[in-house]
């Protein structure tokens, strides 16, 4: 009976599990694959949100999809440890088509507090309502039920101002809001 070899091309160690001897095993338990990632293995591959940008020593520094950069260990990403930036957030939110007009505003009101404490950006009056002010060009929209109501909405918090009651409706209505130039 012959003994088996590491299928790695170029080593000749006897088999240890998976087909590996026991330093391309433990290689690949630690990399998610039997050779150490390198510069071209890490360098431009997509992790979760996170792209690895550059590597030096066992590290790959990533842009998440958020636009921040971290370091982050080679191993934490092939092994899908790192999968973003980890700061609260856009990168930790869940696609578009799963965050609705409430949990928006629901976000924003856990992010900036409540609108009473503002006042409205129209009329300076205590505000009632976080407002979208409808200048993202990624806009969302929803139909609310009871009242088959289309509500537009952005998952952009920088597009959302302080408004009172009156000044938020008279916004809102079609054909009053003033277009920029």
């Amino acid at each position: 009976m012959s003994k088996r070899t590491c299928s790695v091309e170029g080593c000749d160690r006897p088999v240890r599990g998976w087909g590996w001897c026991q330093n391309h095993y433990y290689k690949w338990k630690r990399w998610g694959q039997p050779l150490n990632p390198n510069r071209e293995g890490i360098v431009g591959r997509r992790f979760g949100r996170l792209v690895a940008i550059s590597y030096r020593d066992g590290h790959a520094e990533c842009r998440c999809d958020c636009g921040k950069t971290k370091t982050f260990r080679s191993s934490q990403l092939v092994t899908g440890q790192a999968l973003s930036c980890g700061t609260p957030g856009p990168c930790n939110w869940r696609s578009a088509g799963a965050v609705s007009y409430g949990t928006m505003h629901a976000r924003i009101r856990r992010a900036r507090g409540a609108a009473k404490h503002h006042a409205c950006v129209d009329c300076g009056r205590p505000a009632h309502h976080w407002s979208y002010d409808h200048q993202d060009p990624n806009e969302l929209a929803e139909v609310l039920q009871p009242r088959n109501m289309l509500a537009q909405y952005s998952l952009d918090m920088d597009h959302y101002q302080p408004r009172c009651r009156s000044c938020h409706w008279g916004f809102d209505r079609p054909g009053a809001r003033k277009v920029e130039q």
